[in-house]
């Protein structure tokens, strides 16, 4: 079955800067990654390619003991339709890939990026010229494979050294302070089924720990070798809705889902071990309606009514009837509880601004947090005094507010979303956001210090999606599929 996988270089540490921060502004250092993947025995399968961004103001000024997180677009890159072939099936003449990258590392001076990138096309086309000897042409010794990948490493390299002529000349370019190559790492890996043993590495999840140490520099990168999910294995959960459908969770091993029926009422589906049937919560209800839970055995569910006000129902061991909260709303609602007792509200009014109202023992009034939604919000909090919103804006892309005892200004988080988000977190200093792309897929961004790319998880929806988290690395995503089944993934360390 054809897999993804990335290299991501996600951190770099600086243990001794080259520039002293008390005399200069310290470092300014970039990262290029050259991905290439080359087929045994295999004519015209060999790639190299790179992303073309050169960028030197993420880190710029870094000090000794300092650490900053890498930009995906200098640290990433990413492996598609890659196969990992048993040792039978290589026996029986399925030809495994050879995957990997350069990792150059500079410390950026006064070379123009012009000239950089003449050396990063001299090392792509040398890259290729040397894999297509070992790898297409064969000529790689299978049984003792490291000297042949060392003197290709070596004559790579070697193409990346200037002629006495072009180091004059890019002295010259660079007011005799050109850029300082740290080092080249070279990362290569034999995609085969894990279980394999080659004399070299196979493709398999690692971290990453890269040191360069030239001439008193001292930089260490973190990251790491992952698969990445094409798409998980959806399941369907039945029923017959006709809207997106909320979900919540009290406790481990529990899940709450709430979905409007062909009927209009609210309809209650909940796992503890297993799923249950379906059962009516009655009322009739005029959006997606959400669900959140402030303890064990709690549970309270809000939607919008036919008068387009904001009704409540809940359950503390036995089913309390609707209860209207008032407000003239143009979304669905969205909410989140931080404590026993705490639940925020949120929802678009008639002006598309978000407004909000929260009950803390009483209900407090509505409030406007501003911006212009165009999609049910989502929240979530991950610790007391500590909420995330995030919506559609005009431009369909992923907005994001939060609270940490005062609000903040919306902020973009991009994408092109077709759906209301869900939003989730399963610890404090991470949320999980997923939404329906323009491909009708659940795409999904993540926060943990700093923001992800977007990742497709597949599946095709008609509906927003929604999120929960049960527990650590635990995170559960369902949405209405184009049957209008209510459908259901989730994440436990892997995809399923």
């Amino acid at each position: 079955m054809a897999e993804s996988w990335v290299i991501s270089l996600d951190r770099l540490h600086v243990h001794n800067a080259d520039e002293d921060g008390f005399l200069s502004d310290g470092d300014e250092p970039y990262i290029v990654m050259v991905g290439f993947r080359s087929r045994f025995r295999t004519p015209g399968s060999t790639t190299v390619f790179w992303s073309g961004v050169l960028d030197d103001d993420w880190a710029n000024g870094i000090d000794g003991n300092r650490s900053k997180a890498i930009p995906r677009k200098q640290g990433v890159v990413r492996f598609d339709n890659v196969t990992r072939p048993t040792a039978q099936q290589v026996l029986a003449g399925d030809l495994p890939e050879v995957l990997g990258a350069l990792v150059l590392v500079f410390e950026s001076d006064a070379t123009p990026f012009s000239a950089v990138r003449g050396l990063i096309n001299d090392l792509q086309a040398a890259t290729r010229t040397q894999l297509k000897s070992l790898i297409e042409d064969g000529n790689l010794n299978l049984a003792d494979p490291r000297p042949g990948i060392d003197a290709a490493i070596k004559k790579i390299r070697a193409a990346m050294e200037p002629s006495t002529l072009e180091k004059i000349g890019l002295f010259l370019q660079s007011f005799g302070d050109p850029d300082d190559l740290i080092g080249i790492t070279p990362l290569l890996y034999v995609a085969v089924d894990s279980s394999m043993s080659l004399p070299v590495p196979v493709l398999a999840a690692r971290p990453l720990d890269l040191r360069y140490q030239p001439s008193g520099v001292d930089y260490q990168i973190a990251g790491s070798v992952a698969q990445v999910p094409v798409g998980i294995g959806w399941e369907s959960l039945g029923g017959g809705l006709s809207s997106g459908p909320g979900i919540a969770s009290w406790a481990s091993r529990r899940l709450d889902i709430v979905a409007r029926g062909t009927d209009d009422a609210c309809w209650h589906k909940w796992f503890d071990g297993g799923w249950h049937d379906w059962e009516s919560l009655g009322g009739v209800i005029t959006s997606d309606p959400a669900a959140v839970s402030w303890g064990s055995g709690r549970l309270d569910v809000f939607a919008r009514g036919t008068d387009d006000a904001l009704w409540h129902r809940w359950f503390d061991g036995r089913w309390h009837d609707w209860e209207s909260l008032g407000g003239v709303l143009s979304s669905g609602p969205a909410v989140s509880s931080w404590a026993s007792g705490r639940l925020d509200v949120f929802a678009a009014g008639t002006d598309g601004a978000l407004w909000h109202r929260w009950f803390d023992g009483r209900w407090h009034d509505w409030e406007s947090l501003g911006g212009t939604i165009t999609s049910d919000p989502a929240a979530v909090s991950w610790a007391e005094r500590r909420i995330d919103v995030v919506a559609r804006g005009t431009d369909d892309a992923l907005w994001h507010t939060w609270f940490d005892g005062g609000w903040h200004d919306w902020e973009s988080l991009g994408g092109v979303i077709t759906s209301s988000p869900g939003i989730a977190s399963w610890r404090a200093g991470r949320l999980d956001i997923v939404a329906r792309g323009t491909d009708n897929a659940c795409w999904h961004r993540w926060f943990d210090g700093w923001w992800h790319d977007w990742e497709t998880l597949g599946g095709q929806f008609s509906s927003g999606l929604d999120a929960v988290s049960w527990g650590p690395k635990r995170l559960d995503i369902v949405g209405r599929g184009t049957d209008n089944a209510c459908w259901h993934g989730w994440y436990d360390s892997v995809w399923f």
